[in-house]
Formats: structure tokens, C-alpha cells, sequence
């Protein structure tokens, strides 16, 4: 039986092949220095509260992704919901300092200690013009639904490391920050959902051949 994290895994490889749909632009995808990938379902009546889990990893300098850290989301929802709603969310850091914000071992809150701007959008937008004045260190932010971009904000929101997942999931206890940003410093166990999130992720900052 499935556990817990190859569970997350595998909808968050899933939540890869939804954004194919969308409009992020090849740039983010080419140039972030990593991935959180959050799938969150909302519930409430007028007001919601949203929760989710999810992964981060590190986008490396030779395009192959890195080893997996687990994350929760907790906060509230998008606006006014009658029921229940799910939604994807994506952070792209597109720094390497950005990137260690998103895996420290306590909870902290997306806008106040993480700074966001919501990405640019269309598939062909430039990242350059596109940044909003906050420069290629900016930690960009999407959040969809059945591949349609919702341009909405998450600040407010929290994020926090769910360690013991990590640690069922690798065999050893080990901090968020080491898995992602220090290559080798875990194992990845084979046929656990990670090679199908990392060949969706390569499918998505694979360069097109040149005519």
C-alpha cells in the first residue's frame, strides 16, 4: 500500500501534467531554481478555509530535479465557495535563496516571510519584462484549477515542512534544507512515484530542437 508521501507524490506529478494546460511561461519553467507543487482543497459556505500537501524540490543547473521534501499548507481559501473546491498551486523561486526560504523546519507565512509576486502568464511572455519590477529573485506563484490560471493572491497563507514524512519516506531523520538544496544527501527509493514527477517536470524545461 501506497504511503503517505508517494501518495502526495503522485498527485503532484499529476498536478504537472494539469499545468501543461496552463499559461506559465517556458521561461519560469527554464530558468526557476526550483518547484513547490501544492495541491489544496477548500471547503466552507460564503468563507473557506483551504488545506493541502505538496513537495519541493530543486531544479538543478544541468536540468535533471532534485530529491522531494514533503510540505503542508494550511490558510484560507480563494473567495466565496458553496462546498467543496481543489485547486494546484505552484511556487517557482527563481533564486537559490528563495528556493532554501521554502524548506525551513517551521512554519511560515507566504507574503511576510517569503515574498511572492503572481507570475507572468501566456507561454511565450517574457520573464524579463514580465517580472514586475521584483527581478529573477522573485519567488513567482501560480494557482490553477483543471489548467485554467486563477489570478488570485496566497499571501497569508502558511507553509510548513512535514518531517516526519521525510523521514518515513527516507529511512532517516534529515532536514528539509539538506535533501533539497545538498545533492546526495539522501537516497531516493526507486518506484515510489519520484522518477514519474521528475520526467513530467523534464517534459515541461526541456529545450525544443532547433530548425
Amino acid at each position: 500500500m501506497p504511503g503517505h508521501m508517494e501518495k502526495i507524490i503522485r498527485r503532484c506529478a499529476d498536478s504537472v501534467e494539469v499545468a501543461k494546460k496552463s499559461e506559465i511561461p517556458d521561461s519560469v519553467w527554464k530558468r526557476c531554481k526550483g518547484v513547490a507543487i501544492i495541491n489544496i482543497s477548500e471547503v466552507g459556505f460564503v468563507f473557506s478555509l483551504a488545506e493541502g500537501d505538496g513537495v519541493v524540490l530543486k531544479h538543478n543547473e544541468d536540468g535533471t530535479w532534485g530529491a522531494p521534501s514533503c510540505l503542508m499548507f494550511t490558510g484560507a481559501g480563494g473567495g466565496a465557495i458553496f462546498g467543496k473546491a481543489h485547486k494546484q498551486m505552484m511556487l517557482f523561486p527563481m533564486s537559490d535563496y528563495a528556493l532554501k526560504q521554502l524548506t525551513a523546519n517551521t512554519k511560515f507565512q507566504l507574503g511576510a516571510q517569503i515574498g511572492l509576486a503572481v507570475g507572468p502568464y501566456g507561454r511565450e511572455s517574457s520573464l524579463a519584462a514580465d517580472a514586475g519590477g521584483k527581478g529573477v529573485g522573485a519567488t513567482f506563484s501560480y494557482v490553477f484549477s483543471d489548467g485554467a490560471f486563477l489570478n488570485i493572491g496566497i499571501n497569508d497563507n502558511f507553509i510548513d515542512t512535514v518531517s516526519e514524512a521525510n523521514e518515513h519516506f527516507y529511512g532517516k531523520a534529515v532536514e528539509a534544507t539538506d535533501i533539497v538544496m545538498e545533492a546526495g544527501s539522501v537516497d531516493i527509493p526507486e518506484g515510489k512515484g519520484v522518477e514519474e514527477l521528475h520526467a513530467k517536470l523534464g517534459e515541461m524545461t526541456k529545450e525544443e530542437p532547433k530548425e
